[in-house]
């Protein structure tokens, strides 16, 4: 067996990916398997991969993680989107999740949405962008941000983006655009509804980026942890509470928000043993409000 995964290893990275096919077509070990779909894939036979997925998937699930990825970003590839959330709901109703599993789920939907917007921006073009996005009440989170990515240039179609980031009810597409003007350094004022409903007036060019201001960065290091499970989800919420807060920038208490951020990734990967070092404190649990209002409206 081992000779056998050798000369795979070394025809993988000789990149002879039919000769690992005609090598592979009566295996049944999981690293073959693997080999196997992995070529069907790098050769665009996306068709023969999810056929190896489906009739092996006993023997895949021992490495769930390595499965769960392949499969969806194989179904969304062959832009099979309505497989790939079922799929994801199979998945999530699968017991004994490890840790790792767990993230790879929670992010899981998230992905296949962004896969699909993607996809759906490059198939419009920008007058028919520009006609949604003037009925953008209308509009779904993803739809937003599809058409607003089929936009070369926001700073040039600020008539219809303008009411977007003073009316539209999601927080996190108004940031995106605001975003999205910082990246192109629009040095133009522009009127922004923030998460306190709020109009205010705001250079996008002068804007501190989510978690890049000096205090921000700081909390940010400080979510390094041994735990790349609980890094990688502490992280992520850090990231959405600061694009939450924009344009404000986080200032406050390093170690605090450090502490309620991590317990907030526990609790999400479903750690019960996490708790607070002071639920009375004033302050921690401010932060913790303003994180879960933050997490809320995602």
């Amino acid at each position: 067996m081992k000779k056998n995964l050798d000369e795979l290893d070394k025809l993988f990275e000789e990149n002879r990916l039919d000769t690992i096919i005609e090598k592979t077509s009566e295996s049944k070990d999981l690293k073959s398997l693997f080999y196997r779909i992995s070529s069907f894939i790098m050769l665009e036979k996306y068709d023969d991969a999810l056929n190896c997925i489906n009739k092996n998937k006993s023997v895949l699930m021992d490495d769930l993680p390595s499965l769960i990825k392949v499969h969806i970003d194989l179904l969304c590839e062959m832009n099979k989107y309505d497989e790939a959330y079922e799929e994801a709901k199979v998945y999530s109703n699968l017991p004994y999740h490890s840790q790792e599993v767990e993230e790879i789920l929670r992010n899981l939907n998230k992905n296949i949405r962004e896969h699909e917007r993607r996809n759906n921006a490059n198939s419009v073009d920008v007058t028919s962008a520009i006609e949604k996005l003037k009925d953008f009440k209308n509009l779904d989170f993803n739809e937003i941000l599809t058409y607003i990515d089929c936009l070369n240039n926001l700073g040039e179609h600020m008539d219809v983006i303008a009411p977007i980031l003073k009316e539209y009810k999601n927080i996190y597409a108004r940031a995106y655009i605001l975003l999205a003007l910082n990246k192109e350094n629009y040095t133009f004022d522009v009127s922004y509804l923030s998460n306190d409903k709020k109009i205010i007036n705001i250079n996008p060019s002068k804007l501190t980026t989510p978690y890049f201001g000096s205090v921000g960065l700081e909390v940010y290091k400080k979510l390094d942890d041994k735990d790349k499970t609980i890094e990688k989800v502490a992280k992520d919420i850090f990231f959405y509470y600061t694009t939450y807060i924009l344009p404000d920038e986080f200032k406050g208490d390093v170690d605090k928000m450090v502490e309620v951020i991590k317990f907030k990734a526990h609790q999400l990967i479903g750690n019960k043993d996490c708790s607070l070092s002071n639920h009375s404190d004033e302050q921690i649990q401010n932060y913790l409000k303003e994180v879960e209002d933050a997490l809320k409206n995602i």
